[in-house]
């Protein structure tokens, strides 16, 4: 295998895994948030001002 084709192999796992990342915060932070909204009947702003 040379090194164009490693390459681009490690650039696509990169990839990958920061979608995989991305994504996997996107959904904590929603739950999160949806989690705060239910206990305290706050929306996210407000949440947020305070912190």
């Amino acid at each position: 295998m040379n090194e164009q084709t490693y390459s681009g192999i490690l650039n696509l796992f990169t990839a990958v895994t920061v979608c995989i990342i991305l994504i996997y915060i996107i959904v904590w932070v929603v739950t999160y948030y949806q989690g705060t909204e239910l206990e305290d009947n706050v929306p996210p702003r407000c949440v947020d001002g305070n912190k």
